[in-house]
């Protein structure tokens, strides 16, 4: 398990979305899956 945190290069000032983006892509074609953990948070 991977947990992606808010990171600094990830913010507006850096372009954050479409790096973030780019990457999440990135991973997909290398199998890497992506998904919420339910009720994390609670």
């Amino acid at each position: 398990m991977i947990l992606l945190m808010h990171d600094e290069m990830f913010q507006d000032g850096f372009d954050g979305k479409t790096k973030l983006t780019d990457l999440i892509t990135a991973l997909r074609l290398r199998h890497y899956a992506f998904g919420a953990i339910p009720g994390y948070d609670n």
